[in-house]
């Protein structure tokens, strides 16, 4: 910004006769001279260079894209691409992971522990509940007397 910013370019542009539209304003003489002044002086060189006629200035220049990605532009493509590279990435681990929990899950040493394990949950319940009931029908039973 030290070598422009836009009251710089505004008050440059001034000078020139630019057409209104945006995209033709932009590909203009003066408009690339002052484009190229800024890289010359923003890398640290001098610029030694006159500027274009009013007249020069406003020609519109043939070899000059129509529009140039901004900054803004090149920040949401960088980001969509690391979006589409974590999301393979994010997929190819997911994949892994599920060939692990298939694997682990096929193993007849786990398949027994499961089974086993979901049988004592199974006999953990129904003895509590047949404790809890006898607990009750005897504190009813008590209660009665």
């Amino acid at each position: 910004m030290a070598a422009g910013g836009n009251t710089a370019f505004k008050e440059f542009l001034e000078a020139y006769p630019l057409p209104s539209s945006i995209t033709l304003k932009y590909r203009t003489k003066a408009v690339a001279f002052y484009r190229e002044m800024l890289d010359v002086v923003a890398s640290g060189r001098v610029f030694n260079e006159e500027p274009p006629s009013p007249q020069d200035g406003a020609e519109v220049c043939e070899g000059i894209p129509v529009s140039k990605p901004s900054s803004w532009r090149r920040f949401e493509d960088g980001f969509r691409k690391a979006s589409e590279k974590t999301k393979v990435a994010f997929n190819s681990v997911t994949a892994s992971a599920k060939d692990s929990y298939n694997k682990i899950n096929s193993n007849p040493s786990v398949q027994k522990l499961k089974t086993e394990t979901t049988r004592f949950l199974v006999d953990a319940g129904e003895s509590i509940k047949s404790g809890t009931k006898a607990a009750y029908n005897r504190l009813r039973h008590k209660e009665h007397k």
